[in-house]
């Protein structure tokens, strides 16, 4: 419980202090997603010793999630805020989520072959489902594609 009053503490500085909010919130959301990697991660040798789903799922999803959240930063005109809180959320949340070093333990405690196809799954799928999410932004885009969250 001590642990997460700092945490909360926060709200208000990024309530106050705008020029810095996105990483406030980031701080403010990064817990999140380690707990979520913990708790999935957790269970990784319980369903396929041979291939971490845990890992490969929050991998994944995480790297969807970070997608689908810049892709909506991309869209119409948001506000300062709402570019804030996506930043946050892409940095802070997914950034914690979707860890290279929990990848290349997984990959180092594999057995080669098994490593090849964790590691060849992990990309690939990755890779396509980015294409979709991206290509449906950008197939259904109304005109060119602004960075609005960016300026």
């Amino acid at each position: 419980m001590a642990a997460v009053l700092p945490i909360f503490a926060l709200i208000p500085l990024a309530i106050l202090v705008e020029s810095q909010r996105w990483i406030t919130l980031s701080v403010l959301f990064a817990p999140f997603g380690s707990l979520l990697r913990w708790i999935v991660c957790s269970k990784n040798l319980l369903w396929f010793p041979r291939f971490p789903l845990g890992t490969f799922a929050v991998n994944v999803g995480g790297s969807v999630l970070l997608a689908a959240l810049n892709a909506v930063s991309l869209r119409g005109n948001p506000s300062s805020l709402t570019c804030d809180f996506l930043t946050a959320l892409m940095t802070g949340f997914c950034g914690c989520l979707t860890t290279v070093s929990s990848f290349q333990h997984e990959l180092y405690t594999l057995e080669l072959k098994d490593a090849y196809v964790y590691s060849l799954a992990s990309i690939i799928v990755s890779q396509l489902l980015l294409l979709v999410v991206n290509g449906v932004t950008s197939w259904t885009a109304k005109g060119p594609i602004i960075a609005a969250c960016l300026s």
